[in-house]
C-alpha cells in the first residue's frame, strides 16, 4: 500500500467525539469548522495547519479570532504553531505503521519475493484489563482474550472469555444468565468504575427491588448502567433512606 493510499484516512473515535465536553458545547457551525480543521491538519505534509489566523479562519469557514469561537480556537493553538495535539499523535502512530510495513516488504522482496520473505511482526495483543475485585475474597478471573487493538464498536461486539463472579453478579440484576459472556466494553467500564462493596450492595438493593415509586429510572443494561455509575449511586443511596411504607415496601 502507497504512502498516500496509507495515510489519506484517520481513525475517528465516535465516542470520544460526541462525550467530549468542548464538542457539546459547540455550535453547529463550530462543530462544522472542528471537523473541517481535524481533516485539512491530517491532509498536511506534517500534519499542521498553516501559521497564519486568517488561512486558518478560511479553511475552517469561520472567523477563529471571533471571540465567541474561542472554544474552536484552543483545540489548534499550541506554543510552537496551529495544531490539534491528539491528532498529531495518531499521524506519528499511523506513520510509524506505515514505516514499518514498507520497511517489512523491502526485506521480504530482496529475499526471494512473495513466498521467500521474511515474516510480518505479529501485531500487538490486545489484553482485556482484569476486572476489579467483587463482594469479600472474591477475585475476578482475567479474560483470555488476545485480539488487536480494538475500536469502540468492536469492544460492543467482541465477548469476554469468561464472566467473573462480580460480572455474573451484576449481570443477575438485568436477568442475565450468568453463562452470557460479558463484551470488552462492558468489562472495561467495570474496571473503570472498580466499585466497593458498599456500593455494590447499595444499588443492588436498588436495582434488585420489587418496586422503586410511581417512575422507575432504573437503566435498562449493564453499560449504560457503568458509564452513569455515579449518578445512580446518588439514586440508590436516596432510595436506600426512604421510610418503609405499606407492609415495608419503600414506595
Amino acid at each position: 500500500m502507497s504512502k498516500e493510499n496509507s495515510m489519506c484516512w484517520f481513525p475517528f473515535y465516535a465516542n470520544d467525539f460526541l462525550g467530549s465536553m468542548d464538542v457539546q458545547l459547540m455550535t453547529l457551525d463550530q462543530v462544522g469548522a472542528y471537523a473541517l480543521l481535524l481533516a485539512w491538519q491530517w491532509n498536511s505534509p506534517d500534519c499542521r495547519l498553516p501559521s497564519s489566523p486568517a488561512s486558518i479562519s478560511k479553511l475552517a469557514r469561520l472567523d477563529i479570532d471571533d471571540p465567541q469561537h474561542e472554544i474552536v480556537r484552543r483545540k489548534f493553538e499550541q506554543a510552537d504553531g496551529w495544531y490539534n495535539a491528539k491528532l498529531l499523535k495518531v499521524w506519528g502512530e499511523q506513520l510509524a505503521k506505515y514505516e514499518k510495513m514498507s520497511n517489512g516488504g523491502r526485506k521480504g522482496g530482496s529475499k526471494g519475493g512473495l513466498n521467500g520473505g521474511s515474516k510480518q511482526p505479529e501485531p500487538e495483543p490486545y489484553n482485556t484489563p482484569i476486572p476489579p475485585k467483587g463482594a469479600g475474597t472474591d477475585k475476578p478471573k482475567k479474560p483470555k482474550i488476545n485480539k488487536r487493538r480494538l475500536s469502540q464498536t468492536d469492544k460492543k461486539r467482541v465477548k469476554v472469555d469468561a464472566n467473573s463472579e462480580l460480572m455474573k453478579r451484576i449481570g443477575s440484576w438485568f436477568g442475565r444468565s450468568p453463562d452470557t459472556l460479558w463484551n470488552v466494553y462492558e468489562s472495561e467500564a467495570l474496571v473503570s468504575v472498580d466499585p466497593s462493596e458498599s456500593e455494590l450492595q447499595v444499588v443492588e438493593t436498588y436495582y434488585t427491588a420489587h418496586r422503586v415509586g410511581d417512575k422507575d429510572y432504573r437503566r435498562k443494561n449493564v453499560e449504560t448502567l457503568l458509564n452513569n455509575w455515579s449518578g445512580e449511586m446518588d439514586r440508590a443511596t436516596a432510595f436506600g433512606s426512604r421510610k418503609p411504607k405499606h407492609g415495608g415496601v419503600a414506595l
